[in-house]
């Protein structure tokens, strides 16, 4: 009794059952892709809105200060270079 209600069952998720796979896949991935767009919307509207994060408030720790401020502009040249006899420094000017 209980077998002729469930092989009904079985005949049709034997005979769909790649169409069943393809539709959950795709209502899974519109599921992802509305998620997604939902977050990245949100985080842009935080940018925007100032409650996000600042990128002018972020520590640094102070060796990269340093090495920041240590750095020479392209007009300024350093000569502590030293370079193999007949090589010429390419970003001289």
């Amino acid at each position: 009794m209980e077998e002729e209600k469930i092989n009904p069952i079985k005949a049709f998720f034997s005979r769909f059952n790649t169409v069943i796979f393809i539709v959950v896949l795709t209502i899974l991935l519109i599921f992802c892709i509305i998620l997604l767009k939902n977050n990245i919307s949100q985080t842009g509207a935080e940018v925007l809105d100032g409650t996000g994060i600042d990128p002018n408030q972020t520590v640094f720790p102070e060796a990269v200060k340093n090495k920041i401020n240590n750095l020479k502009m392209s007009d300024q040249n350093s000569g502590d270079q030293a370079l193999p006899s007949g090589r010429i420094n390419p970003f001289s000017e």
